[in-house]
């Protein structure tokens, strides 16, 4: 109830929304939980070093919930969206310089991209950010909006992901619909790394997964104690490479803390 206050309030009153957002930065940084129970996997099984790619990074809940559960790790996050962009330097000040970001949209080209954000009044619906603007204009975004709004576009630089030449341990992606183009300038860096990849469960799962398959990688749930191949219902879908040092730990190994 008192989210929703918030909420309503910050349509008119976007300071309100914004104090909110770095009180609740703050305090996932100083109570050091995952904002989503997929990350205890991470906790369970991950080493307790490595490189966490976090792409599609909002305001910084990801990166923050990586570092509560592997504090040694280095962290890079990539985020089109500019309503995200004060907030996440905020995170990325908590963190410290083990935390890297890069305010660009990853893609299959260099370029510019339009990015579509919904908009009420003053207040940007900033986890409602996409380059596929036919995505807001589905019911399934006005039902998780459950308000009137209106779309905002931006221009952002586009990068792949590939020329940042990144060895990463684990690649967290959450673009709204737009997992195939982030995906395909990646490719480089899935065969030399195979890095578990962990994707927000959507419409688009399924191409990702068809995708992924001629990579070696297969398609798993947490369960709450491992990686498995009947988790289905998920709100991430972890895919698993069949080759490279994260195999071993994914199936099963116990690095602990």
């Amino acid at each position: 109830m008192l989210r929703e206050l918030i909420k309503r309030s910050a349509v008119t009153l976007p300071f309100v929304f914004a104090v909110a957002k770095w009180a609740e930065i703050i305090g996932q940084r100083f109570l050091g939980q995952p904002h989503e129970s997929d990350y205890e996997f991470i906790a369970k099984h991950a080493p307790e070093c490595g490189l966490f790619l976090d792409i599609g990074a909002n305001t910084g809940q990801s990166a923050l919930s990586l570092s509560s559960v592997r504090p040694r790790w280095s962290i890079f996050s990539i985020e089109a969206n500019p309503a995200c962009w004060p907030y996440l330097r905020l995170t990325q000040r908590l963190l410290g310089k083990k935390h890297r970001t890069l305010l660009a949209a990853a893609s299959q080209a260099p370029g510019t991209l339009r990015r579509h954000v919904s908009r009420s009044g003053r207040f940007f619906y900033m986890q409602e950010a996409t380059t596929l603007r036919e995505t807001l204009e589905e019911d399934a975004a006005r039902n998780r909006i459950n308000r009137a709004f209106e779309i905002e576009t931006f221009e952002v630089q586009s990068v792949p992901v590939d020329e940042l030449d990144l060895q990463p341990d684990i690649i967290k992606i959450d673009v709204q619909g737009a997992e195939l183009h982030v995906l395909r300038g990646l490719a480089r860096t899935i065969e030399r790394a195979h890095p578990v990849l962990m994707i927000e469960n959507g419409p688009v799962i399924a191409a990702v997964e068809e995708y992924l398959a001629p990579f070696g990688y297969s398609r798993r749930g947490f369960d709450g104690k491992a990686l498995s191949v009947t988790a289905r219902d998920t709100l991430n879908v972890f895919f698993v490479p069949a080759a490279g040092p994260a195999k071993a730990w994914c199936e099963g190994g116990d690095h602990g803390k």
